[in-house]
Formats: structure tokens, C-alpha cells, sequence
């Protein structure tokens, strides 16, 4: 199977701590509320090329998602959508109103593209029973920035603000950083088995409604 890695230059993927069934109704009941209708189609195996076919993600157009709970991951949910932005929307709405952590990723596998960055957008819930949201991305804009979401941060247990501090902004933040992130959160995506399922994958058509 190809992944995203092997097939995009940049794309988004977001991981959902609750199991598929949840999510699946959980994302439908929020899109529910629109204008648009889903129509959902049902298959045993991964195909990115279902949601989009081409090595650039849209910035319009129909809305295509699928998702799959990866057999690594039990109880655990992989949104992918063909759009550039990763309908961070919808994930905020997810996040906040189910109490459930929710973690955006996007990678960039050419550099040379306009749109080019690296993003890692944290959803959750404190101790204290307060939502939070931790963002760090570094973005071509034309020149290479980098971004942090508050300039009073606490870091999470598994940052290293040290590559933060670096004078090359590739090497404050870059995918090699969101992997090691991910990894310590308990996601091996960059492993071609995390794109393996044991259960139905849902594709998903966000059309207008007749």
C-alpha cells in the first residue's frame, strides 16, 4: 500500500483518541449541522487514492475524508481530508466538545513547493478540566517562519524546546521533530504498518445536499 508519505508534498493527517465507531458518529453528527449531506462508502483496505489522486491536496472543491483506526492503535482514530487545511475546524469542535484529545500533524515531503511547512496542532483537556490547544509549525511564507501559539508556553512533557532555539529555522521544526513527537505519544506513523487495519475503513463525499 502507498502511503501518504510516499504519495503527497504535503498533507495533513489527524489522530482522534476514540475508537472509530465514536469518531464516525461523532464527525457526522457535528457535519450534520450543515448545509452538505455525506455519503459514506465502505472498504476493508486503506486507499489514500480515494480522497485524492494527486500529489497536491485541494484548497476547494468537494470535501473527501476517510477514516481508519490502525491495527497499532487500537481505540484510536487517523482523519485524513482531501483539503489544505485539514478542516482544523471540525477537529476543534471534535476535541472540545467530546473532551477528547485530538492531535493535527501536517508534513511536508518537498520543500521547493509554495505552501511548503510542518505543523503540530495539540488538542486537549488539563487536569483542570480546561481545553487547551498547543501549536507549533514552521511555515514558508516566502521565507521560512517559525510559530508558537503563546509566548507564555508550558511545554508538553514531550517537547524539546531546545531545537526551538536553533539559528537554522529547518532545524527548529521539521517532520523528523514530529515524529519523535508522535512516537512519544505512542504513534508510529512514519511505520508502513501503521496504515494497516483490521477493521472497515470509512470514505466519506461531503456534497451538497438535492
Amino acid at each position: 500500500m502507498i502511503t501518504p508519505f510516499q504519495k503527497y508534498e504535503f498533507f495533513y493527517i489527524a489522530l482522534i483518541d476514540d475508537k472509530i465507531e465514536n469518531a464516525l458518529k461523532n464527525i457526522d453528527s457535528i457535519l450534520s449541522k450543515d448545509t452538505k449531506k455525506i455519503e459514506y462508502l465502505r472498504k476493508s483496505q486503506i486507499d489514500f487514492s480515494l480522497i485524492c489522486d494527486q500529489s497536491m491536496l485541494d484548497y476547494r472543491g468537494t470535501g473527501k475524508f476517510l477514516l481508519f483506526e490502525p491495527t497499532m492503535n487500537t481505540n484510536q482514530t487517523v482523519f485524513f481530508v482531501n483539503q489544505r487545511d485539514g478542516w482544523s475546524s471540525l477537529l476543534h469542535i471534535y476535541a472540545n466538545k467530546y473532551k477528547k484529545r485530538v492531535v493535527k500533524v501536517g508534513f511536508t515531503m518537498n520543500r521547493s513547493i509554495d505552501s511548503a511547512g510542518y505543523f503540530f496542532d495539540y488538542l486537549y483537556y488539563n487536569k483542570e478540566d480546561q481545553f487547551q490547544e498547543r501549536c507549533i509549525y514552521l511555515i514558508k511564507d516566502p521565507k521560512w517562519k517559525f510559530y508558537e501559539n503563546s509566548e507564555k508556553t508550558v511545554y508538553l512533557s514531550f517537547e524539546n524546546p531546545e531545537y526551538y532555539k536553533s539559528k537554522r529555522k529547518l532545524e527548529r521544526f521539521n517532520n523528523d521533530i514530529i515524529f519523535e513527537y508522535l512516537n512519544k505519544i505512542g504513534f508510529d506513523v512514519n511505520n508502513p504498518y501503521f496504515f494497516e487495519t483490521k477493521k472497515e475503513v470509512i470514505y466519506a463525499n461531503y456534497v451538497d445536499k438535492n
